[in-house]
């Protein structure tokens, strides 16, 4: 078999190689983890801010809550988020979504500030360690709250 013929067999055989695989590579880009966007609004009596779950239902509990002056760290560090406004701050840890390990992909801005009445701002502060994540909510001060599941939101009501 003349080099030429050779060479042609060993390229035909990568093509099929590459068209094979091709597809399988493809579907494994798609299996990306849940996603979580989050928004804020004033409304009449209360502000809200919303946690919405892509690609995941929500968490349907909230293991840890904690309402203080304190700053809230990003994950595990000693860095505080410093970005975020605000004078209190709402710290809830949430189970993470089925199929988010390790982590949940924050869409869009990591800390998101806002000039309304009592909330300021908002943060995905830790995305995933553990099978738990943290949010945390900056306030004007110290107010009552309710958290809510609904699907694939997470909402958390402030009564001004």
């Amino acid at each position: 078999m003349s080099v030429l013929r050779r060479l042609a067999v060993v390229v035909t055989s990568l093509f099929a190689v590459v068209a094979v695989v091709t597809p399988a590579v493809a579907v494994a880009a798609v299996a990306a983890p849940p996603g979580v966007k989050f928004r804020a609004g004033s409304h009449d009596g209360f502000d809200r801010v919303v946690f919405e779950f892509v690609g995941a239902k929500a968490p349907g509990s909230v293991l840890f809550q904690q309402l203080d002056g304190e700053r809230p760290y990003w994950g595990q560090s000693d860095l505080r988020v410093t970005e975020l406004w605000g004078n209190r701050f709402l710290k809830l840890a949430l189970p993470s979504p089925a199929g988010a390990e390790p982590y949940v992909e924050v869409i869009g801005k990591r800390v998101v500030n806002y000039p309304l009445p009592l909330v300021r701002g908002a943060v995905v502060n830790e995305a995933g360690h553990g099978g738990s994540m943290e949010v945390s909510i900056g306030l004007e001060r110290d107010a009552g709250y309710t958290v809510k599941h609904q699907g694939h939101l997470v909402i958390i009501d402030f009564k001004r």
